[in-house]
Order: C-alpha cells, then sequence, then structure tokens
C-alpha cells in the first residue's frame, strides 16, 4: 500500500450521527484499491475499503464516497493508472 502524503477526510451525517471517512492509502493490488477508515459512534478507526466507484466494501451505503468531490477528482488525477 502507499500512503497518501496527507489523508483526505470526509464528514458524513446519518440519522442524526456523525461519521467521519479518512483515506489513508492506495493499494493498487486490490478492486477496492481506497485504503481507509471510519470512525462511527459505535467504532473507532474501523478499517474500511473503497472501489474506484466510491462504493464502501461491506458497509452501509451512508459510507460511499462522492467520487466527483473535489478531493477525490484532484485524487484521480494523481493516480491515472488506476484507471477510475
Amino acid at each position: 500500500m502507499q500512503n497518501l502524503e496527507k489523508p483526505i477526510e470526509f464528514k458524513v451525517t446519518s440519522k442524526g450521527h456523525i461519521y467521519t471517512l479518512v483515506i489513508i492509502g492506495i493499494d493498487s493490488s486490490r478492486n477496492d484499491f481506497l485504503v481507509g477508515h471510519v470512525t462511527t459512534p459505535i467504532f473507532d478507526k474501523e478499517p474500511v475499503r473503497w472501489d474506484k466507484n466510491g462504493i464502501c466494501r461491506n458497509k452501509s451505503h451512508q459510507l460511499n464516497l462522492n467520487i466527483n468531490s473535489p478531493e477525490i477528482l484532484a485524487l484521480k488525477d494523481s493516480y491515472p493508472s488506476l484507471n477510475w
């Protein structure tokens, strides 16, 4: 896995709770190549992975990423070889 120089953080609100999604690296050997964690009201830094469409593997759809956000678009530009 290649760590990002600076983690990318998003805040998501669902059902009155705030979730923090953090992308910390890229693992180009996997389909779910965005690596990070989510902080929920129950779990602190639960490991998660997202695919090229921003889908969070085996988690609620509330934890999916907006792949058209400026942060993700900049990340796409930095890693064009991942074919997103």
